[in-house]
């Protein structure tokens, strides 16, 4: 294979982002790169195929896919994006990088476009660059692209008519390919690029998985559906009920049905389903920040009923660094309680990576409980961190919903301050959890509202809730 055609790709593709953000300073609009990203890679593909004079007997097959991909993938960004101000993810990049942000952005935004448009598109250097006659690879391979181009252009087609549609604001698109996949057209995107990969698999550059492996990351990681699906339920608080129902990325059956709900209780990282009784129900919804920066939301929601009262809880969150997640957070748990005793846990986190559970049940005046570490049981009235309930913050052994470890706890009251809640200065009281290994600050309107959470990590950096 011709490394220095590859080199130039990325010579191409910096030069394509360069220009582009010439022009975004212009209108004061980055998110314009998002129109250009498969035009910088077709402009990659361009200089694969012809930049020798040679090519090959697979170069119109290859190269037709590229375009008809790039122009379909840019033409509808850029009709979606007429007459609408810079996306809403740039601005808040916006916010953080400022001052002299039209300056920063063409490293941190433009390059970075440019260099991972590179990357992806590895497998087009070697189906371009490589003289191989036609395999039954390459039948696959296109019928792959075939079955990705359809969920990615139904599904943005089946969006836009529905958005279309006023009396369709502030639903959630939930018919169609939507039905079965939350993000069908991410998922078209990954089997069309798994497709190029098939195409570069004659050539014996099976290495070249690092494009489409780094674009599913992305997809699923980075600039897809985990980064849409951290504000999204914040914008639309129905679209918590379609997590529950809708697989995330690989289409399959909506998950209806008490055995699909019962499921759900116990594993899904949504976790949240519709109560089985009549109750009142409360919920908190905090943004999370590290420092300055919002990483992510918690949410937790209390259904009581007489003497039954039950917690679900959700939070995710996710650490960048120059946009690229260095640490990812999922957790979901549901408990439910009897007055002040815990009769049930199920929690289930990913910690960067690393999974635990959480399964209690309280039997006969004892809780037994299960863990990724194994089982223990105990006698008597088990409690959890329960923030939302300051009577129930009495102190003693308390179960930890992430690793299922009774930590001994203090709870110290600090007295009454005053802090802005929703940016209006609230007098509240201020409780401290206090254990061997962490300490939490509390915050409480005067009537029993829990309106704050702060707690420094490990590396001494502030952790805070502030209610939404």
């Amino acid at each position: 294979m011709n490394v220095g055609l590859y080199a130039a790709g990325l010579i191409t593709t910096l030069t394509v982002s360069t220009v582009t953000w010439l022009v975004s300073i212009v209108k004061r609009d980055v998110s314009i790169v998002d129109a250009v990203w498969a035009v910088m890679i077709a402009a990659a593909a361009t200089v694969y195929a012809y930049g020798t004079g040679q090519t090959t007997s697979r170069t119109p097959i290859v190269m037709t896919l590229v375009a008809l991909w790039a122009l379909r993938l840019s033409g509808h960004i850029m009709i979606r994006s007429l007459g609408a101000p810079e996306d809403h993810r740039y601005r808040d990049i916006r916010k953080r990088y400022e001052p002299h942000f039209g300056l920063k952005s063409l490293a941190i935004i433009f390059w970075l476009q440019a260099g991972l448009a590179w990357v992806i598109s590895m497998p087009l250097w070697a189906a371009l660059t490589v003289p191989v006659d036609m395999t039954g690879w390459d039948v696959l391979a296109v019928l792959l692209w075939v079955g990705g181009m359809f969920f990615e252009a139904v599904g943005d087609w089946q969006l836009s008519r529905f958005k279309a549609d006023a009396a369709n604001a502030g639903k959630v698109m939930d018919r169609g390919l939507w039905r079965y996949t939350r993000h069908p057209n991410y998922f078209g995107e990954c089997l069309v690029w798994w497709g190029f990969y098939l195409l570069a698999l004659p050539t014996g550059a099976w290495w070249t998985a690092v494009g489409p492996l780094l674009l599913t990351y992305m997809l699923l990681q980075f600039s897809g559906v985990s980064l849409l699906e951290q504000t999204i339920v914040e914008r639309r608080p129905a679209y918590r009920d379609y997590m529950t129902r809708t697989n995330a990325f690989i289409p399959g059956p909506s998950r209806g049905g008490a055995l699909g709900m019962a499921v759900l209780v116990f594993v899904s990282l949504s976790g949240l389903v519709q109560p089985a009784w009549s109750a009142t129900s409360k919920s908190y919804d905090f943004n999370v920040f590290l420092g300055q920066d919002k990483i992510g939301h918690q949410h937790f929601e209390v259904i009581s009923e007489g003497q039954r009262t039950q917690i679900r809880v959700e939070a995710k969150f996710t650490v960048t660094f120059l946009y690229i997640p260095v640490y990812t957070y999922r957790h979901t748990n549901v408990e439910t309680w009897d007055g002040a005793c815990l009769q049930e846990m199920r929690a289930e986190t990913n910690d960067n990576g690393k999974a635990f559970f959480v399964h209690g049940t309280a039997r006969d005046g004892q809780l037994q409980v299960q863990t990724q570490d194994g089982t223990w049981s105990g006698d008597g009235c088990f409690r959890s961190f329960a923030y939302w309930n300051q009577e129930w913050l009495t102190g003693g052994r308390l179960l930890n919903s992430q690793t299922g470890e009774l930590q001994g706890a203090d709870i110290l009251n600090i007295g009454q301050e005053r802090i802005a809640v929703h940016e209006v200065p609230t007098a509240v009281t201020r409780r401290r959890i206090v254990t061997a290994k962490f300490t939490i600050d509390l915050w409480y309107t005067l009537d029993g509202e829990w309106v704050a959470l702060q707690s420094t990590t490990a590396k001494g950096e502030v952790l805070r809730y502030a209610l939404q």
